[in-house]
């Protein structure tokens, strides 16, 4: 079996991100690919995100290797109405989401220690490049 962290983000200004770690992966749903699904179907946008988070988190639910929660229709119909509502739900630490001008991050790298090494990283990536990135001291 192979186990992987699995990070779903939902933002209804840009999209639904899906990332996995070990090995990397990314997928992207476009604010473009939910409005164009929400048309073809009839739905509103915020009823196609509340059905991705329904699905995301049955897929999560049903593969957890971990603490397995409920495995019932009405807890992902209940997550799915939630997001549909405009509520915010994460199972994150943190989570960030900010429009950003990245050109600037060479500048003032150094004040954003221990991300040195990362701003680092982000800023000399090329597209589709992924790099690891290691926290810096003090």
């Amino acid at each position: 079996m192979a186990k992987t962290k699995i990070y779903v983000v939902g933002d209804k200004e840009s999209g639904i991100l899906f990332v996995t770690i070990e090995p990397l992966r990314v997928a992207v749903v476009s604010l473009d690919e939910v409005n164009d699904y929400a048309a073809k179907h009839k739905k509103t946008a915020d009823a196609v995100f509340g059905e991705v988070a329904a699905a995301a988190q049955k897929m999560i639910i049903r593969t957890d290797t971990g603490n397995m929660p409920a495995n019932v229709q009405e807890v992902f119909d209940a997550f799915g109405g939630l997001i549909s509502r405009g509520s915010v739900i994460s199972d994150a630490e943190f989570c960030f989401i900010a429009d950003v001008d990245s050109h600037e991050w060479g500048t003032y790298r150094d004040n954003f220690i221990p991300l040195e090494p990362i701003v680092t990283a982000l800023i000399s990536a090329d597209g589709g490049e992924a790099k690891e990135g290691k926290l810096k001291g003090p």
